[in-house]
């Protein structure tokens, strides 16, 4: 039998590629603004109405009127001249003191001395050395003691001294006022040297001069054989200290 011819075959066809749909462009989004706030006032605070009341400042404790100074038992007065003594090979001073000493000096409430309030004073008729030749020569010739027995010293002034006083410490101040010794008046400066404590002073006060300035004769006796022409007054005080007013 004769073969049967196959049918020739269909060719197939090829899928056709797949088209990619354009995507459209993004349209451009415009940029959303920005609200601009309105600027805002600063909030101006309320106008107080009254003023805040102010601290009261507890009063300071009212000055005294016045404050002394007035001296107490232990307070001494002294003298002190360079000498050669005729029965002596070495010169030595010559130191003759006494207990007698009394006084005040008043301050007013701004420190000022009160002049006509402060004085001190020295029985010069008591003083005594170690010897009894040299105290009679001055009681009746240098000093003439006999006749002019007290050595008065108006205050005047105090240089340097702190006010109010100090309740404690060492201070160095100066003592101004008239001398009246052997019945000449003359002013004098003091170097003072003070420890004070709560109610009280003690201390040294210093001076010196020539016999010439109060009238006085420079001691020349037979028992002397030279004399500086310096005397050195010395007041060692002890005081209390009160306030007034």
């Amino acid at each position: 039998a004769a073969a049967t011819p196959m049918p020739a075959a269909t060719p197939t066809k090829a899928p056709l590629a797949a088209t990619a749909t354009p995507v459209p462009a993004s349209t451009p989004v415009p940029p959303t603004a920005t609200p601009t706030l309105a600027p805002t006032s600063t909030p101006v605070p309320p106008t107080p109405t009254a003023a805040p009341p102010t601290p009261v400042t507890p009063k300071a404790q009212n000055p005294p009127k016045e404050v002394v100074l007035e001296l107490v038992a232990g307070s001494v007065a002294r003298y002190r001249v360079h000498e050669q003594f005729a029965r002596r090979n070495l010169p030595n001073d010559a130191v003759g003191e006494t207990s007698e000493v009394s006084g005040v000096v008043v301050f007013d409430a701004s420190g000022a001395v009160q002049k006509d309030r402060s004085k001190i004073t020295v029985n010069l008729s008591t003083l005594r050395s170690d010897e009894d030749d040299r105290d009679d020569f001055l009681r009746t010739d240098a000093l003439e003691s006999d006749k002019f027995p007290l050595a008065e010293l108006v205050v005047l002034r105090t240089p340097g001294l702190p006010w109010p006083l100090p309740t404690g410490g060492d201070v160095l101040f100066q003592l101004q006022g008239d001398l009246t010794l052997h019945g000449v008046t003359s002013p004098t400066t003091w170097e003072v040297r003070a420890q004070f404590s709560p109610g009280g002073v003690m201390g040294r006060a210093l001076t010196s001069f020539q016999f010439s300035k109060f009238n006085m004769k420079r001691p020349s006796a037979f028992f002397l054989l030279s004399v500086e022409d310096n005397i050195r007054l010395e007041l060692e005080f002890i005081a209390a200290i009160r306030s007034g007013g």
